[in-house]
């Protein structure tokens, strides 16, 4: 069995959310099915996971940007 790199628990299957505080927003993804500690609930994402995150966080950045970036005036 795998342990934990940060406490020495078991690592098993299990469940995780993923929190992140990025700037101006909050993500937050619910009950992604990764390795966890069975101590100290460490998650271990595979790499397919770690990318589709960084995907997710990316998309994120550049449509909050687009969202705070000012409106340009019509009138003439």
């Amino acid at each position: 069995m795998a342990k934990c790199h940060f406490c020495g628990g078991e690592i098993v299957k299990g469940k995780k959310t993923f929190t992140i505080t990025r700037g101006d927003y909050h993500v937050i993804i619910r009950d992604i099915q990764t390795d966890v500690c069975s101590q100290c609930e460490e998650a271990y994402y595979d790499p397919q996971q770690g990318k589709a995150i960084e995907e997710i966080l990316k998309t994120l950045d550049d449509q909050v940007k687009r969202l705070q970036t000012p409106i340009p005036s019509t009138k003439s």
